[in-house]
């Protein structure tokens, strides 16, 4: 999947004539600009510079469960008890901030405990 972003670095963009021959990043052209236009605004929006690199590696659901052992049980008059723990969207590492953002690397993780009891 490709990202689309803002890129970060703008102070390096695109200032005066020449300057294309030592940065990727266009000159900043405003909506409200006599040059701007819909053509002009595509091809920045789709310019290689705003492809982030998306590589990541994510965690998305850890669980863990323990079941009561049977003499607890018994004197407790359970026919079994376990105990489980989950965890979602438990940690993203992505290769940039930007993408990390994009694809939801920042969304605090959900923490479930659960007891079941069977008599």
């Amino acid at each position: 999947t490709v990202s689309y972003a803002v890129n970060s670095d703008i102070s390096n963009r695109w200032k005066k004539a020449g300057d294309e021959n030592s940065t990727t990043i266009p000159r900043i052209v405003f909506a409200d600009d006599d040059e701007f236009n819909s053509d002009l605004y595509s091809i920045y929006s789709m310019s290689s510079v705003n492809v982030l690199d998306a590589t990541n590696l994510r965690l998305s659901n850890i669980s863990l469960s323990y079941y009561l052992p049977e003499k607890i049980c018994s004197k407790l008059s359970l026919s079994n008890a376990r105990v489980q723990f989950n965890v979602e969207n438990a940690a993203m590492w992505a290769k940039s901030k930007e993408a990390k953002y994009m694809l939801g690397g920042y969304i605090q993780p959900n923490y479930v405990l659960g007891v079941y009891f069977n008599f």
